[in-house]
Protein backbone atom coordinates (compact mmCIF):
# COMPACT_ATOMS: atom_id res chain seq x y z
CA UNK A 1 0.00 0.00 0.00
CA UNK A 2 0.97 3.31 -0.93
CA UNK A 3 1.56 5.78 2.10
CA UNK A 4 -1.33 8.24 1.02
CA UNK A 5 0.95 11.44 1.17
CA UNK A 6 3.39 10.15 -1.27
CA UNK A 7 0.36 9.21 -3.42
CA UNK A 8 -0.93 12.64 -3.32
CA UNK A 9 1.59 14.32 -4.93
CA UNK A 10 1.60 12.52 -7.97
CA UNK A 11 -0.95 13.91 -10.67
CA UNK A 12 -4.38 11.81 -11.88
CA UNK A 13 -2.13 10.01 -14.54
CA UNK A 14 0.20 8.86 -11.82
CA UNK A 15 2.90 10.73 -12.01
CA UNK A 16 5.29 13.20 -9.94
CA UNK A 17 8.19 13.70 -11.78
CA UNK A 18 10.26 14.53 -8.55
CA UNK A 19 9.77 11.41 -7.40
CA UNK A 20 10.96 9.48 -10.12
CA UNK A 21 15.12 7.93 -10.05
CA UNK A 22 17.73 9.18 -11.87
CA UNK A 23 17.27 5.89 -13.91
CA UNK A 24 14.01 5.67 -14.10
CA UNK A 25 13.48 9.32 -15.65
CA UNK A 26 15.90 8.58 -17.90
CA UNK A 27 14.06 5.43 -19.33
CA UNK A 28 10.77 7.44 -19.04
CA UNK A 29 12.51 9.88 -21.06
CA UNK A 30 14.07 7.28 -23.74
CA UNK A 31 10.94 5.76 -23.71
CA UNK A 32 12.53 1.88 -23.54
CA UNK A 33 9.89 0.83 -21.05
CA UNK A 34 7.57 -1.96 -22.42
CA UNK A 35 3.71 -3.19 -22.01
CA UNK A 36 3.52 -6.43 -20.52
CA UNK A 37 0.94 -9.11 -18.89
CA UNK A 38 1.02 -8.90 -14.99
CA UNK A 39 0.67 -12.84 -15.05
CA UNK A 40 4.07 -13.18 -16.98
CA UNK A 41 6.82 -14.76 -14.37
CA UNK A 42 9.74 -12.23 -13.40
CA UNK A 43 12.78 -14.74 -14.70
CA UNK A 44 14.59 -13.25 -10.92
CA UNK A 45 12.49 -14.19 -8.81
CA UNK A 46 9.88 -16.03 -10.08
CA UNK A 47 6.99 -13.99 -9.09
CA UNK A 48 4.02 -12.35 -11.19
CA UNK A 49 4.83 -9.05 -12.86
CA UNK A 50 1.54 -7.95 -10.42
CA UNK A 51 3.85 -8.29 -7.46
CA UNK A 52 6.43 -6.33 -8.39
CA UNK A 53 6.50 -2.61 -6.77
CA UNK A 54 4.85 0.48 -9.03
CA UNK A 55 7.09 3.30 -10.15
CA UNK A 56 7.33 6.29 -7.79
CA UNK A 57 6.73 8.83 -9.69
CA UNK A 58 5.33 6.96 -12.23
CA UNK A 59 2.30 4.89 -11.08
CA UNK A 60 1.31 3.26 -13.80
CA UNK A 61 4.25 1.32 -14.20
CA UNK A 62 5.64 -1.39 -12.22
CA UNK A 63 9.74 -2.20 -11.83
CA UNK A 64 11.11 -5.87 -12.76
CA UNK A 65 13.95 -7.24 -10.29
CA UNK A 66 16.62 -6.63 -13.58
CA UNK A 67 15.40 -2.94 -13.49
CA UNK A 68 13.00 -2.91 -16.69
CA UNK A 69 10.03 -1.41 -16.53
CA UNK A 70 6.54 -2.71 -17.67
CA UNK A 71 3.29 -0.83 -17.79
CA UNK A 72 0.98 -3.63 -17.08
Amino acid sequence: MLDPDIRDKHDEWGNCEELLSVDDKKILDNGTWYRSSGDCVCKDCNKKYYDHPLVLGALWLNKLCNGNLVKL
